[in-house]
C-alpha cells in the first residue's frame, strides 16, 4: 500500500487541531471517528516533555484520551521508533492518532508530516519514519 503524507502547515492545520464534533467540514470529518491518540517519542521519563507535549494535546483536544505506546526510544534512533510502532499501531482501533516525537531535533520551524496509512493517521517530523513504517 501507498502512503499519503502531507506537510503540516497553517493552511492544513486540521491534521494538528480538528473541529471535534463540528462535522460541517470534508477535513475535519475523518476526525470525527478518530478516539484516540497514541505517543511515541525519544524524550525519556526523565523530565518534563512528556508532559508538556501531553498538556497541550489535551488543551485541543480535551474528551480524546491519550495513551503513552513509549518514552524510552534510543535517543534519534528512527529504527527503533519504526520497529515499536510497527508492532503495535495496528492493535489500536482503526481511526487512531499516532504522534512521533523521534529525531525532531525540537526545532521550532521542524518540518512535520502526516500520514494515513491502513486506516491509522500518524503525525511525525519528516525525518524519514514514515516511509519506513509502511
Amino acid at each position: 500500500p501507498k502512503i499519503v503524507a502531507v506537510p503540516v502547515s497553517r493552511q492544513n492545520a486540521y491534521f494538528c487541531r480538528p473541529q471535534w464534533g463540528t462535522g460541517n467540514s470534508t477535513k475535519n470529518s475523518e476526525f470525527l471517528a478518530m478516539g484516540l491518540i497514541t505517543f511515541l517519542s525519544d524524550f525519556g521519563y526523565r523530565d518534563h516533555y512528556v508532559a508538556a507535549v501531553k498538556a497541550r494535546i489535551l488543551q485541543l483536544a480535551p474528551t480524546v484520551p491519550v495513551l503513552d505506546i513509549s518514552h524510552g526510544i534510543e535517543p534519534f534512533n528512527i529504527a527503533h521508533a519504526v520497529h515499536v510502532l510497527a508492532s503495535v499501531y495496528q492493535d489500536f482501533p482503526a481511526g487512531t492518532v499516532h504522534i512521533v516525537g523521534v529525531n525532531d531535533l525540537g526545532a521550532p520551524r521542524a518540518a512535520w508530516l502526516a500520514a494515513v496509512f491502513r486506516g491509522h493517521y500518524f503525525v511525525s517530523a519528516d525525518n524519514g519514519l514514515l516511509p519506513l513504517l509502511c
